[in-house]
């Protein structure tokens, strides 16, 4: 490494750059990770209106405790038999 500037990892070859940072060389292959095949990201911010449309589609109540198990199963449960949509 000269002047913090690397290469990005060899299965990124194309992204090969004389300018790429340390910081910008981690960037990049975190991104690649969480896009690849299996992995992503989980957006756990809904709102209390927005959850409790979710809750009343299925008859449960939209109150603290069953958002804290809702969550949790969310991040308990296995991939391959939990996919939320």
């Amino acid at each position: 490494m000269k002047n913090n500037i690397v290469d990005p990892p060899d299965h990124l070859y194309y992204l090969r750059s004389e300018t790429m940072t340390t910081f910008a060389a981690e960037l990049v292959e975190n991104a690649a990770k969480i896009a690849s095949t299996g992995k992503g990201i989980l957006a756990a911010d809904e709102s209390t209106g927005t959850i409790g449309k979710r809750f009343a589609d299925i008859s449960v109540e939209n109150n603290e405790e069953n958002r804290r198990k809702y969550r949790q199963l969310l991040f308990n449960t296995d991939g391959e038999y939990f996919c939320p949509n």
